[in-house]
Parts: structure tokens; C-alpha cells; sequence
């Protein structure tokens, strides 16, 4: 082999091992500035779920929400108050319930929201309850249904629970119930509310977790830990709140 074959097979060498040792240079930067900037954005991501955590745990306790609900897109009800406290909610009546079926339909949900931290968004299909008590008197949940979409509820719900008397009787308990309640806004948020308590009395606070995951209950705002919650198994969230229950 010649002098000048071989000078050009190093030469050749050379060449393609800096070209290899560049590629792998640039590789590996790619892969280093890769690998940081992911990192950087998980700790960004952990950060903003540790602050949403903290802040609903901080605020929804002693803060005021709103529980509307909803059937075919109409707002149906709605109550509002400290809902972590065993107090009564104030049962939201007509003049404000239009006002929030006027901001459901415009997509202005910080007009529906008003001064409250959070907004629950009920669908009628979430309930399962199979009765519901209204003082001595027990609905069925179809005959609640049923009163809940109705344009005079109370005038309904006395035909339901005094179908046997005579219609003087009925008419005297109608002018009673109209005296004790506003209107027929307020009877819904009644019915609304027992419907409520009934449900989590019965599946305690997995109710509201699964019936969310599954797109019958919206929460507005919707931030980061409640949009990670509709991607967990309702299987996994029942572990976890039966876990904390415990």
C-alpha cells in the first residue's frame, strides 16, 4: 500500500469519526436540553397542582359555592352556601335564578358564578336516588322529576301529595305552602336540595367524584385538578375516597 492510500484512508477515518463524534455531540444535547426542559415542565405541572390542591382545600371550606341544576341545557335550581359546614344552603329564587339561566345560555358563567368560589353543575341524569322526603311527605323520584320541570310546582305537588282530598282542601294547603315559600323557584331549590342530600347520603362523597368523571356534573372554573380528575378511573377514585374515609 502506498504512502499517499494510506494517508487518505486516515484522512477518511478522520473525517467520518469527527462527523460521528459531531452527530453524537448534537444528539446528546438534543437529549440533555430534551430531558431539562421536560423536567422543568413537570415541576412546573407539580407546582400547579400543589397550588390548585391547596387553594380548594383553603378555600372551599369556608368560602361560598353554587349547585345548580340542569336538564337539556335549562337550569332547573339551584342552591348556594359553605357546603363542607352542616348548615342549611339559601335556596335561590326566581329574580336570581333568571338571571343565572340568562348567563348559563350566554356562556357567561362569571355572571352565573356572582361572588361564589366554585359552581356545580348538576345534570338531572346524575341522581339515582329512589325517593325523596319533603317534610311528612315522600316523592318518588320520578314525581320530584316531574315537579322539577314543571311551570307551577307548587299547585303540582299538592295534586300529587293530596290527590284523595276534595279540591277546597287542596286549594287552602296550596295558599299555606305559597305563604312559607317565595315561589316556585324556591320550591325547586327544596326539591333540589333533598335530591342532593339524599344522593350523598347514600354514596357519600363518591358521588359527586364519579358522576363528574363521567361528564353529568360541570365545575366552574374548571381548573387543573378537576380536569385531571375526569382522566382517573372512577375504580381508583373510589379506592382513594374510601381510603381517606377510613
Amino acid at each position: 500500500m502506498s504512502l499517499l492510500t494510506t494517508i487518505i484512508i486516515l484522512a477518511v477515518i478522520i473525517i467520518i469519526g469527527l462527523i460521528i463524534f459531531k452527530v453524537t455531540k448534537a444528539v446528546a444535547k438534543t437529549i440533555f436540553y430534551t430531558t431539562t426542559i421536560i423536567g422543568i415542565a413537570g415541576l412546573v405541572f407539580a407546582f400547579l397542582i400543589y397550588q390548585d390542591a391547596s387553594d380548594f382545600r383553603e378555600n372551599f371550606p369556608t368560602k361560598p359555592s353554587m349547585l345548580l341544576l340542569e336538564s337539556e341545557e335549562q337550569i332547573l335550581a339551584g342552591i348556594e352556601g359553605r357546603f363542607s359546614e352542616a348548615s342549611e344552603p339559601t335556596l335561590i329564587g326566581y329574580d336570581q335564578l333568571q338571571d343565572i339561566k340568562t348567563g348559563y345560555k350566554e356562556d357567561n358563567m362569571d355572571t352565573v358564578r356572582g361572588d361564589n368560589y366554585k359552581v356545580f353543575i348538576f345534570s338531572l341524569n346524575s341522581f339515582e336516588a329512589g325517593s325523596i322526603d319533603i317534610g311528612e311527605d315522600t316523592l318518588s323520584k320520578e314525581q320530584a322529576e316531574t315537579l322539577l320541570l314543571s311551570d307551577s310546582p307548587i299547585d303540582d305537588y299538592a295534586d300529587i301529595v293530596l290527590k284523595d282530598q276534595d279540591d277546597g282542601y287542596k286549594e287552602q294547603f296550596k295558599q299555606q305552602l305559597k305563604k312559607n315559600i317565595k315561589d316556585g323557584a324556591e320550591f325547586k331549590a327544596i326539591l333540589f336540595s333533598s335530591l342532593f342530600s339524599e344522593q350523598t347520603e347514600k354514596t357519600g362523597s363518591l358521588f359527586i367524584l364519579d358522576e363528574y368523571s363521567k361528564g353529568n356534573i360541570e365545575i366552574y372554573p374548571e381548573t387543573i385538578i378537576f380536569k385531571l380528575m375526569k382522566r382517573v378511573p372512577s375504580s381508583i377514585l373510589s379506592r382513594l375516597v374510601k381510603t381517606k374515609e377510613v
